[in-house]
């Protein structure tokens, strides 16, 4: 019988504060979210994005252990 429980974990897209007043701020970029594969994706795309137009290191996915 297997006793070990998955870690449950939660992300979320993160910015420079370097750019908090360039781009418009959405609610939503500061709510966890469950880390399943669809949202993984999601915040991927949203970080290549960023860092397409605003430089390396400007966008990142945070963790948590939820």
């Amino acid at each position: 019988m297997n006793l070990v429980k998955p870690v449950l974990m939660e992300i979320r897209l993160r910015r420079s504060e370097r750019f908090m007043d360039e781009e418009p701020v959405d609610d939503r970029d500061h709510l966890w979210v469950p880390d399943t594969p669809y949202q993984r994706a999601r915040l991927t795309h949203a970080v290549e994005r960023g860092t397409r137009l605003f430089g390396e290191r400007s966008h990142w996915i945070e963790e948590r252990r939820a």
